[in-house]
């Protein structure tokens, strides 16, 4: 004890660990073996002893002290009992110790587990100690934790309350009834009396002879105090003084009756229906709330205690008689407080996840009719929790106003009058809805059932009201239960639900559109926990894939029924391929096994008539196979994963899909890159000094601005903490674009267009026949995985590649090309801005280039070193025509007018870089023999290397 008051974190949660493994131990012991009561009496010792603790530091100790307490106490309930409470009621030393000491009694009562014969050992001991109790004015301190107790046996051991009933435990009604005589001579005035009503009401249902007596009408003098007790709570219902104890007596007689077999409760019912009226009046009166607390007079509203009485009368009454509906509609009631939907809400929650303690207890199904009030409540409750400030709700005023009665009384007396309204209607927004998701989350087909004509439209409703609260900054409870949530709709057996009539199609509206609100949050990188998000819609992917497969007959639609399919999926292949460069290893990962969703149903999508959908990206599909399955080999760091990926990216062609993932990690790369240049620098780097002048940020935008650049995934700003991870990711996206650099070479944007064009000759020249990257001979690739049918489809869209005409129309053949091997440079067509490149394949090769003369004293060396090592060992071939114009650009550049060279340090260390790449390329080529080299062109390079 002394050791955990003074102890770090970490030892307290080293604590908590153990105490829970000795709680699942002791649940799965069915009983003690002679050989263990010695072990057990230690530590049942200890655990007593963590459980009477009172240091604030220590309450994750207690509290996990109390849980492996009711487990022990099943097994060796005795000593327990002996040790430390029947000693400390009857031990006279013991009594005449501080009240400290004999409150551990009451401590341990209500995390005991209790069945009929220990909780009437219990009650023995009560009844034994009463005089000495009542001598040290220690007797209202057992009430609340005997009443606890109590309701612990009932809901643990249900069968042997109900069995009482039927007055098959004798002893312990006996013993009960002779407790509740005691109590009543005790309460000397009114309010004594009713502070010992709820314990004595507790005692009066132990006793069901008694029950039955006065419900036939025996008033004999044996029962003269029981029927007087019964008839004051009645009566004080309706005062103004005492209503919410005896509130408190009439629900918790209803929920005792709740757990009793409906063939035994008519010994119960009798006070249950006779209070019923009385009692649902107090509590749902639209004109008088109940307010009996300090908190929920200041809020205006129920809270805490009063809230949670209402709750348990809403469940009770509906356990008991699920067809009387009155305080449902009451609740739904368009002019009712909020607050009742509050109630509403949390009984329905409670209803769902507590459904099968007790068989005789309504399913699930029964409430299925209010399904479409429900729907309908979630839109209302979005619409109105937009309207506040949701910023404005932290997650220390959400526990205060649900958990922490002191801390919600001083958060809102601090406020004034009209802040604090403000905030209670947003919170109560706020629960409002998280108990609507909860009850979705709960039971998932009550989103889909109920009467509503056009089912498809409202749960695409749902999904998408859903879908935009996953991952939300301003109130993350709220998000997870709605990603959670959507998950649990998507699972195949509820997607059979989602509509009526025209199954697949409903399927694809709706999966579509949530996939894609989901595509663009990873895109955003603006999700709190986009590790957590990216699991969640690789999860999405394999429940689409998964009811895709169970209904491949009918997975085929119309394109023009569905327009949304195509954008969804270039948005997939978006977030897959820009996630391969991110820095976390194991978002990688998952990445590229998500690859193996959208292969598989491209297979099942495309194997109908050909007039059905055409897979965006098919031409991939080999490639991404080639993904999915190296997630699963073993990477062994960061750089072989890295260098994996880039392996097979190099076989990636154009989609629409990979191009904006390209142009996307493009636009985040410049942002990067400049601030990597910038770092620790007094004034921000020049501009890049390339031969060319880049075109101001207004004109790159016309060729770059595709979708905004997503940020980072470290975040906005670089310092000495996350240098090392804006290194790294700036590392991967250098080479993913490299070596996907081949997809932004695309229809008109191919390599005659994407290189500087120079007027030779009228007469055009006949195109080399080895060059592969001429736009009437477009890249080809092997279509081995998909078969026949997927190969016709492919060639489909080759076709629509290897258009060579410009944008106005002219074709390219006519009156210029480009640049050929073996071609004199004129150094004055680079003069003009005109002449400048325009495809974002020349402007990161240029930028590229020029950070080989990053001066940037913290990263320039590491930067240089990687630009070498990636643009030699990385680059798509499909490049190398861009490359090899820039570098003789370059040079060039270092030459005067007269032709001679410019020798200093800086340009030296230029030439041997450029240098060193060219001799990485040329290994490269001897060494793999691609069919993809095409001409490089270094005999107009080298000799100005030489010089």
């Amino acid at each position: 004890k002394s050791s955990l008051t003074t102890a770090d974190e970490a030892t307290i949660d080293s604590y908590c660990i153990v105490l829970g493994c000795l709680q699942k131990l002791l649940y799965k012991k069915p009983s003690a073996d002679p050989e263990d009561v010695e072990v057990l009496d230690r530590l049942s010792h200890k655990i007593c002893q963590m459980c009477s603790m009172s240091d604030e530091k220590a309450s994750k100790v207690v509290d996990a002290s109390f849980k492996v307490l009711y487990n022990l106490s099943a097994l060796h309930f005795q000593t327990i009992y002996t040790t430390k409470i029947v000693y400390k009621l009857t031990s006279p030393t013991a009594l005449l110790e501080s009240t400290g000491d004999t409150s551990v009694v009451w401590q341990l009562i209500p995390h005991l587990n209790l069945n009929s014969h220990r909780l009437m050992m219990l009650i023995t001991a009560l009844v034994a100690a009463f005089q000495d109790l009542k001598k040290n004015r220690s007797l209202l301190s057992f009430t609340g934790p005997l009443k606890l107790a109590i309701w612990n046996f009932i809901k643990e051991y249900p069968n042997e309350f109900s069995s009482l009933a039927g007055s098959k435990k004798p002893e312990l009604s006996r013993y009960s009834e002779r407790l509740f005589d005691i109590c009543e001579s005790y309460s000397e005035n009114q309010k004594k009396k009713t502070l010992m009503w709820p314990l004595q009401n507790m005692l009066l249902m132990l006793c069901p002879d008694v029950i039955k007596k006065i419900a036939s009408g025996n008033t004999s003098d044996l029962l003269k105090t029981k029927v007087s007790f019964i008839s004051n709570i009645q009566k004080a219902l309706n005062s103004k003084t005492s209503s919410d104890t005896a509130a408190v007596c009439a629900v918790e007689t209803a929920k005792a009756c709740s757990y009793v077999d409906p063939k035994e409760t008519t010994v119960y019912r009798y006070f249950v229906t006779a209070a019923q009226a009385q009692l649902q009046d107090l509590l749902f009166s639209q004109k008088d709330l109940f307010l009996h607390n300090s908190a929920s007079q200041i809020a205006g509203i129920p809270m805490f205690n009063d809230f949670y009485l209402m709750v348990d009368c809403f469940v009770t009454h509906y356990r008991i008689n699920h067809r009387n509906n009155h305080l449902t509609h009451v609740c739904l009631d368009p002019t009712s407080p909020p607050i009742f939907k509050f109630v509403l809400t949390s009984a329905l929650h409670q209803l769902l996840v507590q459904k099968e303690a007790v068989s005789w207890w309504p399913s699930s199904s029964t409430l299925h009719p209010l399904a479409t009030n429900l729907r309908s409540m979630l839109q209302e409750q979005l619409v109105l929790l937009r309207k506040h400030d949701p910023s404005s709700i932290s997650i220390q005023d959400v526990r205060a106003f649900t958990n922490n009665p002191a801390s919600a009384t001083s958060m809102l007396s601090s406020k004034t009058k009209q802040d604090r309204k403000a905030l209670v209607e947003t919170m109560v927004d706020y629960q409002i809805t998280r108990k609507l998701i909860n009850i979705f989350l709960a039971d998932p087909r009550l989103a889909f059932v109920g009467e509503n004509n056009n089912r498809g439209q409202d749960t695409l409703k749902l999904m998408t009201s859903l879908a935009g609260l996953v991952q939300h900054p301003s109130m993350p409870e709220l998000a997870l239960r709605a990603s959670q949530t959507l998950l649990a709709l998507h699972e195949p057996r509820h997607i059979e639900l989602w509509s009526t009539h025209s199954t697949m199609k409903s399927f694809f509206d709706i999966s579509c559109q949530v996939t894609f609100t989901l595509a663009m949050k990873l895109i955003s990188r603006k999700a709190t926990d986009s590790s957590q998000l990216m699991l969640w819609f690789q999860q999405i992917l394999k429940y689409r894939l998964e009811f895709i497969q169970h209904h491949r007959d009918e997975a085929t639609f119309d394109r023009e029924d569905n327009r949304f399919f195509t954008k969804t999926q270039n948005m997939v292949e978006v977030v897959l391929l820009t996630y391969l460069h991110i820095p976390d290893i194991s978002q990688v990962q998952l990445a590229m096994s998500c690859f193996q969703y959208l292969v598989k149903e491209a297979d099942i999508l495309m194997c109908g008539d050909e007039s059905t959908l055409l897979i965006p990206y098919s031409a991939n599909l080999d490639a991404y196979n080639e993904l999915a399955e190296a997630s699963n080999a073993l990477q062994i760091g960061r750089a072989s994963q890295q260098k994996k990926i880039y392996s097979i990216l190099k076989k990636v062609v154009y989609t629409d899909g990979s191009h904006m993932a390209w142009d996307d990690s493009y636009s985040a790369w410049r942002s990067l890159t400049t601030l990597l240049t910038n770092f620790q620098r007094d004034e921000p780097a020049p501009p890049p000094d390339v031969l060319l002048k880049l075109p101001k940020p207004s004109e790159l935008a016309r060729h770059v601005k595709r979708h905004s650049a997503p940020p980072p995934s470290w975040g906005q700003d670089i310092n000495e903490e996350n240098l090392q991870s804006a290194i790294i990711e700036w590392c991967n996206v250098t080479g993913f674009l490299c070596a996907a650099g081949g997809v932004a070479l695309s229809h008109n944007d191919v390599i005659n267009r994407s290189v500087l064009k120079v007027s030779l000759s009228p007469t055009p020249s006949p195109t080399p026949p080895g060059d592969t990257l001429s736009p009437r001979n477009p890249p080809r690739r092997s279509h081995s995985y998909a078969g026949e049918k997927r190969l016709r489809t492919h060639k489909r869209q080759a076709s629509n590649v290897s258009t060579g005409s410009d944008k106005d129309g002219s074709n390219t053949s006519s009156g210029s090309r480009t640049l050929e091997r073996g071609d004199k440079i004129d150094r004055s067509v680079f003069t003009t801005d005109s002449d400048m490149p325009s495809s974002n394949p020349d402007l990161f090769v240029a930028e590229l280039l020029s950070l080989l003369k990053c001066s940037n004293e913290v990263v320039g060396g590491q930067v240089c070193e990687t630009v070498k090592e990636l643009v030699g060992h990385e680059l798509s071939p499909l490049l190398y025509e861009v490359l090899f114009k820039r570098i003789l650009l370059m040079i060039s550049a270092l030459f005067d007018g007269n032709g001679v060279a410019t020798v200093n340090l800086l340009n030296t260390r230029l030439v041997d870089q450029i240098a060193s790449i060219i001799q990485h390329i040329l290994d490269r080529r001897l060494e793999e023999n691609s069919e993809h080299w095409g001409e490089i062109w270094v005999e107009d390079t080298l000799p100005q290397l030489i010089k």
